[in-house]
């Protein structure tokens, strides 16, 4: 135990953390206004690629799409530093939590699908993180 609290408040806490870090990392590693305006990019040529495979223009079609991929591979580029930061984090964590919390038993007060009321620290950080990534992505503006 770190801080001397039951484990799975203290897996809660450092999941939380680690959540916030590499949300954080994505919001300042990454430049949001290219990210946003990729994601913009790739919407307005998805709907104009739909709009003109509805009326039957397969090659107008394949240019929107065509364009929408660009526009994809700029966010991959932008999302990279980032994306390599969090790796690492979460390699580094997942080894430390591997560990320290080996024997840690997490009941959940709920039967969860396909894993059942009795979690190990792996699954209680997942159900952790994502969550909270979404949530800290949205407070913070992160694209």
């Amino acid at each position: 135990m770190v801080f001397g609290l039951p484990p799975y408040q203290e897996i809660f806490l450092l999941s939380l953390g680690l959540s916030l870090l590499m949300t954080l990392a994505s919001k300042f590693l990454a430049n949001q206004q290219e990210m946003k305006k990729a994601k913009k990019d790739m919407e307005f040529f998805r709907e104009k690629a739909s709009k003109a495979q509805k009326a039957g223009d397969l090659k107008k079609s394949n240019e929107y799409m065509s364009e929408m991929l660009k526009a994809s591979q700029k966010q991959f580029r932008h999302n990279m530093k980032p994306m390599m930061f969090s790796f690492l984090i979460v390699i580094l964590a997942a080894s430390w939590f591997a560990t320290t919390y080996a024997d840690a038993k997490i009941l959940s007060p709920v039967n969860i699908p396909f894993l059942g009321n009795e979690l190990n620290w792996f699954w209680w950080y997942i159900l952790i993180v994502l969550p909270f990534s979404t949530i800290f992505r949205k407070l913070l503006d992160v694209a």
